[in-house]
């Protein structure tokens, strides 16, 4: 027997008589042809690169990797040829629409599967950058803050004990003074000179500052500024 029909011989169960071997020769020739032929056009193999069991791939398994027209066409000369009746060429179609079927289940579930992930990277993205800003703020921040206070150490104005009595409401709603002299009063009240909590104390004080300060220390901290003008 030809090396092709223990193949072809899978699909004999529905065989209403078996062909004399002349007869299955021929068409198992035929048959070969046409599916390297098939196979060759889909996927680019070749038919002398590969082992002589895959050339003859008659199977349910990989006829229904065959393309539908023509695959319809093979099943038509296997019906001709007797070598399956209608319930195996009903199975056999079955097993390609369900093949296909379960192909584009699987691209779908893919794509899902790739919007998912890249959403997640996404949103993720957007948390890293979102976190990375706010700590480039909060650490801008502590810088601006750190030099407030040494200008507010550094060019505060020193206590003085004039005659005349400044009035300034602190945050607590309280009315403290300084006593400035007239100078100095002349300058807060042409707005060269603020009031504002001193960060560098522990306890509650206060300090005169130039007006460029209290300007930055009402940018950070409001609360901060008794006084500006």
């Amino acid at each position: 027997m030809p090396w092709g029909c223990a193949r072809v011989a899978t699909l004999n169960s529905g065989l209403a008589k078996p062909l004399n071997r002349c007869r299955r020769a021929r068409f198992i020739t035929r048959v070969r042809r046409r599916w390297i032929s098939l196979r060759e056009l889909s996927t680019g193999a070749s038919y002398w690169n590969s082992p002589p069991n895959d050339a003859l791939a008659l199977s349910c398994g990989a006829a229904s990797q065959a393309v539908g027209g023509t695959m319809g066409s093979l099943f038509d000369e296997l019906k001709k040829a007797k070598l399956i009746d209608k319930k195996k060429e009903k199975q056999l179609r079955h097993e390609q629409r369900t093949h296909k079927k379960s192909s584009k289940d699987r691209d779908a579930e893919g794509e899902a599967k790739r919007r998912e992930h890249e959403k997640r990277r996404k949103q993720q993205r957007k948390k890293d950058r979102q976190r990375s800003e706010r700590e480039k703020a909060a650490k801008e921040r502590r810088a601006r803050w750190a030099e407030l206070k040494q200008l507010i150490a550094s060019r505060q104005l020193a206590r003085e004990n004039g005659r005349r009595r400044w009035y300034f409401v602190a945050p607590n709603g309280c009315i403290p003074y300084f006593e400035v002299s007239e100078s100095t009063g002349r300058r807060l009240e042409a707005g060269e000179l603020a009031i504002v909590r001193d960060p560098n104390e522990e306890w509650t004080s206060y300090q005169i500052v130039p007006r460029d300060i209290g300007t930055r220390m009402k940018e950070l901290e409001p609360d901060h500024v008794c006084y500006l003008k």
